[in-house]
């Protein structure tokens, strides 16, 4: 496809995304070369609601911005704030260095809401089954993070 002329740049990832073509967007990350992606594939996958993308593209290290986290906060597509925070905080803040603000750094530096994986998925089957309370805290902390990126 490449030799015909078919684009291959961020906007092929972030076009996958959009689709919610995750075999699609391995593939092409899986080339050699792999096709060049940016924080667009996460904010495509964000904006859509495909929690499959997002996740695969954080654990294949796609970079992620304030945009993608704004994205987020504006999406209406149930916990990726929480999914997109969880993914390694800690790395990401240093990636994104002066972009975030000190005072968002340290709330969550003070309340981390990062998981392993395991810990992760059991979270979320108790989340389900604890039904409002546990959502209440959910939207508490991501409320916490809008007021302080003033959003």
């Amino acid at each position: 496809a490449r030799a015909e002329g078919c684009p291959w740049d961020e906007e092929t990832c972030s076009e996958a995304a959009e689709r919610d073509e995750l075999e699609t967007l391995q593939w092409v990350r899986a080339q050699d070369p792999p096709c060049p992606w940016d924080q667009r594939t996460c904010i495509a996958a964000i904006q859509n609601g495909n929690i499959n993308i997002l996740s695969w593209a954080l654990d294949n290290c796609c970079t992620w911005g304030m945009e993608a986290v704004e994205a987020a906060a504006a999406s209406r597509h149930g916990s990726l704030e929480m999914q997109l925070l969880r993914e390694d905080f800690d790395a990401q803040v240093e990636m994104l260095g002066d972009e975030v603000d000190h005072d968002v750094q340290e709330y969550f530096r003070l309340h981390p809401v990062h998981e392993s994986r395991s810990e992760s998925a059991s979270a979320e089957a108790e989340e389900e089954s604890a039904g409002a309370e546990e959502q209440s805290e959910e939207v508490s902390d991501i409320a916490v993070m809008l007021l302080l990126l003033d959003i």
